[in-house]
């Protein structure tokens, strides 16, 4: 679920950060040494808004507030993505393929719930598992038998040392 999110706000974030770089390409008389900051205090347009907007998606808000003993609601993973394609909607309008990724995370996350898909993922995870135990055996296998003929050879050394004595 985690990665879902993160995909999801990555997608916010790679368009963001575009507009950043191109919104510190500045004229030359802009680009006085330390101006940057008050660039974004004292413009004011629609373009700056999109700026702030973009700075906005890359903070993240920690709420540590306690509501009470008792937990008000239980949020199921598809509504907490619906929230934050709500949030951030205005960053992705106009562009299709950004949107299409979202849709394409959602329909992850909504099977993700689905027993059929669990038992799926499960057996899937467990025959990649074995596939590990078995590569790692080999492995060993490997090393076992590397340090087997390394042993002889050095037998071998001896031997032949022992008779030329």
């Amino acid at each position: 679920m985690q990665l879902c999110i993160q995909n999801t706000t990555n997608v916010y974030r790679k368009i963001s950060h575009k507009r950043l770089v191109a919104s510190t390409n500045v004229s030359s008389q802009k680009a006085m040494v330390g101006r940057r900051f008050w660039r974004f205090q004292e413009e004011f347009g629609v373009e700056m808004e999109g700026v702030r907007r973009s700075i906005m998606v890359f903070r993240e808000k920690v709420d540590f507030s306690v509501r009470g003993k008792a937990v008000l609601e239980q949020r199921t993973f598809a509504s907490i993505l619906e929230g934050m394609i709500e949030d951030y909607s205005d960053v992705i309008s106009g562009d299709k393929k950004a949107r299409e990724t979202i849709d394409h995370v959602q329909m992850l996350a909504s099977n993700a719930g689905n027993p059929h898909e669990l038992s799926r993922q499960k057996s899937l995870n467990q025959e990649m598992v074995q596939e590990a135990e078995q590569e790692a055996q080999k492995q060993k296998e490997k090393q076992v038998d590397a340090i087997k003929y390394y042993v002889y050879v050095q037998c071998i050394r001896m031997h032949i040392l022992v008779k030329a004595m």
